[in-house]
């Protein structure tokens, strides 16, 4: 019991922080002399063998001095044998000489000195920017990492940084980050308000989808999980526990959509007719005839016949058109687009009477040419003629399609701004702004100063 007793003083008397030596040198022999007290207890186990006694400590031919015993105790403690401490070899003292000279014990603090250089050109390279309900934003994850539907914009931005004005690329890299930011905050909203809804079956199920994932892409790329980690590694930079956690958190935001968002979102037929008339011309336009026109110069009597040579050859018109000869849009094709707006017969088609005689008459699929025009040969195929009017039967999915895409925006901010409202959300342009300070840093052409160091923080 005094062992526990004194180690546990000693103990709390270094957790305060005191460092007097002296005093915890006292300490020390005593926790020292309660271990000893024990040693005769435990000789008695008859499975411990021969237990060492004080003697076996003792040289040959040592005296051992007596040490004189309190009176009060003599008859209940029985002197024992073996070296005992005597007053030469440690100063006995009690609890008030003990604490002697804390009370006037002092703490200097080492001052700095006033001559130390500074480092100069420090470069924080990652930073914390802002909280989504306790959720933190660090530069490292707008930059480097990306999150569930945003990608790493670093890349983009040093890119852009390379080849624009400066003013010009703060506008987008301004415009760039508050849409991260805004798709970071949605993202995040989504997957809280998902998470705290799903029932203990949903997040079972959840988790069975999340490893029926993990095993069809392992088994695409060989079926080894350690492999697996190596893709994931070399292409998205994720360790597999990290993957799981980014396709839970995709699924989460999902379902959360589907739930308040796109299940809400009823079209009729009503809805459709509407929008199929308001959008009638964009569902009726004109016929639109493709050209494809070739030029070849007239005095150059060897590239005439090399593009006849090579149109007899081809395999469609549209191959031909790309030969070294033709010096129209020669890497398209020869390629000319015309809307039918009016009779074919009263258009005019191209630049030249010749060649709008012969384009007003022609067949889908024929080719007219050579054609001597001035200074040039033509040759002229009409490839097709599309009839772009769509009836509101022909259209009625596209139309629903475009309706139902209005409508789950419209619900889907409607959502997001109530989710926000009764969230815990840093300000979101003091965020942009303390990214764009970062960006600049990182990725604005800039000579860096001599001696500059860069500090990396890691996120806690």
């Amino acid at each position: 019991m005094r062992n526990t007793t004194a180690s546990l003083s000693v103990a709390g008397f270094m957790m305060q922080g005191r460092t007097n030596a002296a005093l915890a040198a006292i300490f020390v022999l005593l926790a020292g002399a309660a271990l000893g007290g024990c040693s005769s207890s435990e000789s008695k186990s008859p499975s411990r063998g021969r237990s060492l006694s004080p003697a076996d400590f003792v040289a040959a031919g040592t005296t051992q001095p007596a040490l004189a015993t309190n009176p009060a105790t003599e008859n209940n403690n029985p002197p024992r044998t073996g070296r005992v401490l005597a007053s030469s070899d440690v100063n006995v003292t009690g609890p008030v000489a003990a604490r002697e000279g804390l009370e006037d014990t002092t703490t200097t603090v080492a001052q700095a000195s006033t001559n130390a250089t500074p480092i100069a050109g420090i470069t924080l390279i990652d930073a914390k920017v802002g909280d989504v309900n306790g959720k933190p934003i660090f530069a490292s994850a707008v930059f480097d990492r990306g999150t569930l539907t945003q990608e790493a914009m670093g890349s983009r931005l040093a890119a852009e940084a390379k080849r624009m004005p400066a003013d010009r690329w703060r506008k987008l890299a301004d415009e760039a980050i508050t849409r991260w930011i805004d798709a970071f905050i949605e993202d995040e909203l989504l997957r809280a308000e998902a998470l705290g809804s799903l029932s203990v079956e949903q997040q079972q199920g959840l988790f069975s989808f999340i490893e029926g994932l993990q095993r069809d892409l392992q088994r695409e790329q060989g079926g080894s999980r350690a492999q697996l980690e190596r893709n994931l590694e070399a292409t998205k930079g994720l360790t597999i526990d990290e993957w799981r956690r980014r396709q839970e958190d995709i699924e989460l935001v999902r379902a959360q959509l589907i739930d308040r968002v796109y299940r809400r979102v009823n079209v009729g037929s009503r809805d459709i007719r509407q929008r199929y008339f308001q959008l009638f011309d964009e569902f009726n336009r004109p016929p639109l005839a493709t050209f494809r026109l070739v030029v070849v110069a007239k005095d150059n009597q060897a590239a005439v016949d090399g593009f006849a040579k090579e149109l007899a050859e081809a395999a469609s018109f549209a191959d031909a058109a790309q030969s070294k000869y033709n010096l129209n849009k020669r890497d398209k094709g020869g390629l000319e687009l015309r809307d039918l707006s009016d009779d074919p017969a009263k258009m005019e088609l191209f630049a030249t009477d010749k060649l709008n005689e012969v384009a007003r008459t022609m067949q889908t699929g024929q080719t007219v040419g050579p054609i001597e025009d001035g200074p040039a040969q033509l040759w002229l195929h009409l490839e097709s003629v599309e009839d772009r009017k769509r009836s509101l039967y022909d259209a009625q999915l596209e139309v629903e399609d475009r309706v139902r895409g209005e409508r789950a925006e419209n619900q889907r901010k409607r959502y997001i701004n109530t989710l926000r409202d009764r969230a815990s959300i840093s300000d979101v342009s003091n965020m942009v702004s303390a990214l764009m300070e970062v960006a600049e840093k990182r990725y604005l052409p800039a000579a860096p100063a001599a001696g500059s160091k860069t500090i990396q923080t890691t996120p806690r």
